[in-house]
């Protein structure tokens, strides 16, 4: 079977900045700025899948019920116009000699999934927000007097929210209305913000926890043909800079951690166990020893840590970084944070 894929969603990025200075001099003295405030796309969406069959037969250039033959669309939402990044998340990246210090920022939209149709079923994909993956400020973007950035990063009340995907839901295309992205109205935008930002959540584009709420839960799951379900925490790379609830910003937390997978029936009706997921090594395999930590590099007289390994604190579980290269015995291990 000879089957058609088509990738017609583009996601843009924009409004970048690329800024090199030598340190040997003050700041603002000898440095180099890139800007490029031209969009470009930076991913593509799968948007349909036809066969060998297919004629369309409805809107012409768009998949829909009233084409004949195979088909799979995919319907997403676009949740921000204005998330911003920067690299590194805070700090510069310095060169060998430490001379010249880089960073990288810029703007980029953020779309998610919220359908899979095919002519006879739909899968909904449910969403809410997360406590991680956050957005930088838009006030990394300003400067002082010298042309210097006032700040080195920052992840605050202003950072645009991320979602995370929480439940699958299978239904036969009948039902496929029953719940839309304009079923109900959320609150995820925080008050407080201290940067208008029109952009950065465009919440009713997006089918997420309130819009099934209105529909009701149960009554959703009574529709189901099969519902997955996921399971988080935040146990991993504790102390993330960008992972905090928006009304407590100074609290960091881990990064969003899969536990466990559930797959349910018709209706909802749970006969088989979830697929759990551990990640922490067995204290017998763990790795410890002391040390001076910097920005980019730990200093310690042991051996045991290999390239590829992740250092984490031992009493808080902060994460520290990853082991990109080893010194001497008695040397210096360095890190990517």
């Amino acid at each position: 079977m000879e089957l058609l894929i088509i990738i017609t969603c583009l996601t843009y990025a924009y409004d970048e900045e690329m800024y090199q200075e030598n340190t040997a001099y003050s700041p603002g003295e000898m440095f180099n700025r890139q800007r490029k405030r031209e969009g470009y796309a930076y991913t593509w969406h799968l948007t349909a899948i036809t066969g060998p069959d297919y004629v369309d037969r409805g809107t012409i250039g768009q998949v829909d019920a009233s084409d004949y033959g195979y088909w799979v669309s995919f319907e997403y939402g676009k949740w921000s116009d204005q998330y911003c990044w920067r690299n590194p998340s805070e700090g510069y990246q310095t060169d060998d000699d430490s001379q010249f210090r880089t960073v990288g920022m810029g703007k980029r939209e953020i779309y998610y999934l919220n359908a899979v149709r095919t002519r006879s079923h739909v899968a909904i994909f449910e969403k809410d927000i997360r406590k991680d993956a956050k957005g930088a400020s838009s006030e990394i973007f300003n400067t002082n007097s010298d042309k210097d950035y006032n700040n080195d990063g920052l992840y605050n009340i202003n950072s645009t929210i991320s979602m995370r995907l929480d439940k699958i839901y299978l239904l036969n295309a009948s039902d496929a209305s029953f719940v839309t992205t304009s079923s109900g109205s959320n609150n995820y935008i925080t008050n407080g913000r201290t940067v208008t930002c029109t952009g950065c959540e465009l919440e009713n584009n997006i089918l997420d926890r309130y819009d099934v709420g209105v529909v009701g839960r149960a009554n959703l799951e009574a529709k189901a043909i099969r519902i997955i379900d996921m399971n988080y925490d935040y146990s991993l790379a504790k102390a993330t800079t960008n992972s905090f609830e928006m009304y407590s910003t100074g609290t960091k937390e881990g990064k969003l951690t899969l536990k466990s997978v559930k797959f349910r029936g018709k209706g909802g009706v749970s006969l088989l166990p979830s697929t759990d997921f551990e990640y922490e090594l067995d204290p017998s395999e763990s790795k410890s020893f002391t040390g001076t930590l910097s920005s980019n590099s730990f200093i310690g007289s042991s051996t045991a840590f290999n390239v590829g390994d992740l250092l984490a604190n031992a009493s808080t579980g902060a994460f520290y970084g990853v082991i990109i290269a080893k010194g001497s015995p008695t040397g210096g291990i360095r890190l990517i944070p």
